[in-house]
């Protein structure tokens, strides 16, 4: 079940809420399961209570694992390890308030290694904290010159035409 629903993906940056009403939710489905091949197979020597404590073990165990890891994670993360590149293309305020986020949550690991301007978008200026790189069509230089984990799009509604040859070209790489 926790397959089925997806639990074994890397769930590192997803709120721990939602991981729990999922582990909690895949517990059940599998409770449910248990419980109907009993009564469907009439196997009363099997102790339900047992069964039930089992089930509830379960759920604490695996959160407590959970939990532990993903502040494990956050620790090491807080401390430069394991960290990711970020290249946000674009650089208007919607852009830099977005690659300000990203950097005020260190237990993320995201880094912004800077942004590309878009043909709409703003001309740098002085007070910039990360640098321009380029411009947005020159993204496959960018991709090939430098270590970029994931690529942020916080392009203006004017540049909408460039999101989907930004969408393929880093997919293909």
């Amino acid at each position: 079940a926790t397959w089925l629903l997806g639990l074994y993906r890397l769930r590192v940056r997803w709120s721990i809420r939602s991981e729990l009403i999922d582990l909690s939710r895949a517990d059940l489905l599998v409770a449910v399961a248990t419980f109907a091949i009993l009564f469907l197979f009439k196997l009363p020597n099997v102790s339900r209570l047992f069964l039930i404590e089992l089930f509830v073990a379960q759920i604490a165990l695996s959160a407590f694992i959970r939990v532990g890891v993903r502040v494990a994670i956050g620790w090491a993360r807080e401390r430069g390890r394991n960290t990711r590149w970020v290249l946000v293309v674009g650089a208007g305020p919607a852009a830099e308030a977005f690659a300000d986020r990203l950097e005020q949550h260190r237990e993320l690991g995201l880094t912004v290694i800077g942004h590309l301007l878009g043909s709409a978008g703003p001309q740098p200026d002085d007070t910039r904290r990360r640098p321009i790189l380029g411009t947005a069509e020159a993204i496959a230089s960018v991709l090939h010159e430098r270590v970029v984990d994931e690529v942020a799009i916080c392009l203006p509604v004017e540049d909408i035409r460039l999101v989907e040859p930004i969408a393929r070209l880093c997919e293909e790489e």
